[in-house]
């Protein structure tokens, strides 16, 4: 089998390693890879948001499987465009992987299907973040929808601090989430979700 990773970090390094040690396995491509997963297969400079590039790549390469490590293609459809042209893809669809995507997307999931989760609220103004924020008790925690690298939230154990966060994350993103925490045996552990959880 010829294999291509789509992704350059820690975990597409992982798959590539693991990837390598089955003898089913001829070659091994990475888009757009790393010096330490160039030692498994040849890399290809082509950053793994652009979508279009990627299905050249894919066109022309023609491999049995895509693996598809980071949430950026997926949220933009990667795998979905590839599999209609007939590859094999590892990897959810778009609408699966707004579940890593957005927040938003996942809370308003839980909720609807009575998942356990926070008591939360989405919000697109500040003022109305403020006065949910308002209902809640400390610590808060405060998230950006929408892929973030790992740098969108914010817990914050005091009152003056969550307050002045609002704003930040409203620039940086579309919409934003705020939950309530309770802290037990030093583990965040989620409020069950209220099926009258405020949204705004």
């Amino acid at each position: 089998m010829n294999i291509l990773i789509i992704g350059s970090g820690g975990r597409e390094h992982a798959l590539a390693w693991k990837i390598s040690q089955s003898p089913l396995v001829d070659t091994i491509w990475s888009a757009p890879g790393s010096p330490a997963m160039d030692q498994f297969g040849p890399c290809f400079d082509v950053q793994p948001d652009d979508v279009e590039k990627l299905e050249q790549l894919v066109l022309q390469l023609e491999p049995d499987l895509i693996v598809i490590g980071p949430e950026v293609p997926l949220a933009l459809g990667a795998a979905d465009r590839l599999r209609a042209r007939g590859f094999d893809v590892f990897g959810p669809n778009r609408e699966p992987a707004q579940l890593e995507a957005s927040k938003g997307f996942s809370k308003d999931l839980m909720a609807k299907l009575g998942v356990p989760t926070a008591r939360y609220g989405r919000f697109t103004e500040v003022d109305k973040a403020k006065a949910f924020l308002d209902t809640l008790e400390a610590p808060y925690v405060l998230k950006a929808d929408g892929l973030a690298a790992g740098k969108g939230v914010v817990i914050a154990p005091t009152w003056t601090r969550p307050r002045r966060k609002p704003r930040r994350c409203c620039r940086a993103s579309s919409a934003m989430l705020r939950q309530n925490w309770s802290l037990k045996n030093s583990c965040m552990a989620r409020r069950p979700a209220s099926s009258s959880s405020p949204t705004g």
